[in-house]
């Protein structure tokens, strides 16, 4: 057991220490449940049409696989927007929400899915303080979404995973 006195030096000595030599600190030392990320399939975007012109909404529907469990998750917004960014909106399993990230939807071809997974996890803690979150993302291209331009819709690539990588957890 360090004394306070020992624990302040320490932690004068890693401020002090070049950028070079310090130690990343993390919540915890283990990957979550989701392990490197989690597996998003059939997803889809859709424009509503109507004969001539788009009406005012653009779906997407995608299933998410945490390695725990799937869910399905649905959105939609008008072509010109407000996107769905900021608040994650949930999944049909309020354990999973989704966005976009600020600033990168340009089309139902090009944007970055963001997606937050919440569970319990004994082994973080005893509750309340059991809870873990996730955080990954997945860049939505032309290279893993085939689109057409009649339909105005687009889909996975058949027989495709997207992993939305985890990049931050939190317990």
């Amino acid at each position: 057991m360090f004394t306070l006195r020992q624990s302040l030096g320490a932690l004068a000595a890693i401020a002090a220490a070049p950028l070079a030599y310090a130690v990343p600190i993390t919540t915890f030392s283990r990957i979550g449940k989701s392990s490197n990320g989690m597996d998003i399939l059939k997803l889809q975007v859709h424009a509503a049409m109507s004969p001539g012109h788009l009406t005012t909404n653009t779906t997407m529907s995608f299933v998410v696989d945490t390695h725990d469990m799937r869910t399905t998750c649905f959105g939609e917004w008008a072509p010109e927007g407000p996107f769905p960014e900021g608040e994650y909106r949930p999944c049909a399993n309020s354990s999973v929400g989704w966005n976009f990230k600020e600033d990168t939807y340009k089309g139902m071809n090009e944007f970055t899915l963001q997606l937050e997974y919440s569970y319990e996890d004994d082994s973080v803690g005893e509750y309340p303080y059991n809870r873990v979150t996730e955080f990954s993302h997945a860049n939505i291209t032309t290279a893993n979404i085939d689109c057409s331009a009649k339909t105005e819709s687009c889909q996975q690539c058949t027989n495709s995973t997207i992993t939305a990588i985890v990049y931050a957890s939190i317990a």
